[in-house]
């Protein structure tokens, strides 16, 4: 009786033989069923279906490379679903990264611009951040912060959390009513109406030592509408050029200004920066549709991280 199995455990099976096939070379059969644990009989049977495959049925180039011939398989050539760069949807990176800063991976890791950069032509970076709720310096507690913020938020109830503010050598328990949280510049906040400082505040989410969702219900205020919670004034200003047609989120890039409109329709815009590493991973994120024009040193840091992420 012949084997029956599902598509997702044939291609499961094909990769698995697929990263065994190395370009140019004559492979005995009996050598690939050791390192695959399949059997001769299925062996040569998914090298056959294998080698009927091709991206372009009316060209016979682009069938995949191999021939089995006999008790050996031939590998004529380079593997065609091997030969192209990966790409990604938007969801898949988004899955990804957000596994990684569950993880604890940096954000400062090259990995995170690498599969920014292997995202499917079109996604855009501000999909994808609205997709992955984790923060790029996210502490151990970060899942369990924000569960109790949305808890917060989504009750009504106010919140009690322990501080740690930069200027503050202990952590001060604070009583906040909270709104919303944003992400700015790799790192997330919360928004919320502190009742000891009488005012709209920003937390953020690394800083918070201790949070507990309170019994105690609160009305809602009037509040400015979410932005940045970082002060952009006083900060050194970089001039891009931007792509026709390409629009940047102000959540991703806080006080950026579109300045000129040129005729080949792209434009020119300035966009404050604390930090060359920041500004340099969401120019080189974008594939090629930014461009810095000053200061020489952002220039510079853009070309050393994709070089980086390029192996140069």
């Amino acid at each position: 009786m012949s084997e029956r199995i599902d598509g997702q455990q044939r291609l499961t099976r094909v990769l698995a033989v697929m990263r065994e096939l190395k370009p140019n070379t004559t492979i005995p059969i009996a050598e690939l069923s050791e390192r695959t644990g399949l059997s001769p009989q299925t062996l040569a049977k998914e090298l056959t279906i294998l080698s009927l495959c091709s991206g372009d049925p009316r060209d016979p180039l682009s069938f995949i490379p191999v021939l089995v011939d006999g008790a050996s398989v031939d590998v004529f050539g380079q593997m065609p679903a091997l030969e192209r760069p990966i790409r990604l949807t938007s969801a898949e990176v988004a899955a990804l990264i957000a596994a990684l800063e569950i993880a604890g991976v940096p954000s400062e890791d090259p990995l995170f611009a690498t599969l920014t950069s292997a995202s499917s032509p079109g996604a855009r970076i501000e999909d994808v951040e609205r997709m992955v709720m984790a923060s790029s310096a996210a502490s151990p507690d970060f899942a369990e912060v924000l569960r109790r913020i949305s808890l917060g938020i989504e009750s009504g109830r106010a919140i009690e959390i322990e501080y740690q503010s930069a200027g503050s050598d202990t952590p001060q328990r604070r009583t906040v009513e909270p709104t919303g949280t944003l992400r700015d510049r790799d790192t997330w906040y919360l928004r919320a109406w502190c009742r000891q400082a009488e005012a709209e505040r920003t937390f953020r989410f690394d800083r918070i030592c201790d949070i507990r969702v309170t019994g105690e219900s609160f009305a809602p205020r009037s509040m400015t509408p979410a932005g940045s919670p970082l002060v952009t004034e006083g900060l050194p200003v970089a001039r891009l050029r931007l792509t026709p047609g390409l629009e940047l989120a102000e959540a991703q890039w806080p006080g950026l200004k579109v300045v000129e409109q040129l005729a080949d329709g792209s434009s020119l815009a300035d966009v404050p920066f604390a930090g060359h590493a920041w500004l340099a991973r969401q120019v080189v994120a974008h594939l090629g549709a930014i461009e810095v024009l000053g200061p020489s040193e952002v220039r510079e840091a853009v070309a050393d991280l994709a070089d980086d992420l390029l192996g140069g």
